[in-house]
């Protein structure tokens, strides 16, 4: 400890200082320690706008470059009953409900699963359960490849 003959008045410790610093240090020290996994669950989703006709959505070729393997595309359209996740997993298409089965939140595909952030619910990219407290699965849609584009039919 300094010698307090030593100190600078302005230098002495109160309990008030000692108190704020101790709230200042915690603060910044729990903050360094929130992982990316959280911060990347803020982060926005690539989403698409599109339009039900004959109970299909188009998804056009320069929509589905965007998506890299075991990613998604919100898919969103007027008329739909939910959001849809259109997910590329080993090739192939998967279009999955985006709202949870438990209380319906909206999930996000990560790291190889979907993940709800409401209550931990996880599935397989094709929508069965992994992990609850969902016991149901997400709803898959059907996907036909056309062309360059993709549909997803919501019937």
């Amino acid at each position: 400890m300094a010698d307090p003959s030593k100190l600078h008045p302005a230098d002495e410790v109160t309990p008030e200082g000692r108190r704020q610093f101790l709230r200042c240090a915690a603060v910044t020290g729990a903050s360094a320690l929130v992982p990316a996994s959280l911060l990347s669950a803020c982060a926005a989703a690539m989403s698409f706008q599109g339009v039900v006709a004959d109970g299909r959505v188009r998804v056009p070729a320069d929509q589905l470059a965007q998506i890299e393997e075991d990613a998604g595309l919100l898919v969103n359209a007027p008329g739909l009953q939910e959001k849809i996740w259109l997910i590329r997993s080993e090739g192939e298409w998967l279009a999955i409900g985006a709202e949870c089965s438990h209380l319906s939140c909206q999930v996000r595909p990560r790291g190889g699963f979907i993940a709800c952030k409401c209550h931990g619910s996880t599935f397989i990219l094709d929508g069965r359960v992994v992990r609850g407290p969902a016991t149901e699965p997400l709803r898959r849609y059907a996907v036909k490849d056309i062309a360059a584009d993709v549909e997803i039919e919501i019937r």
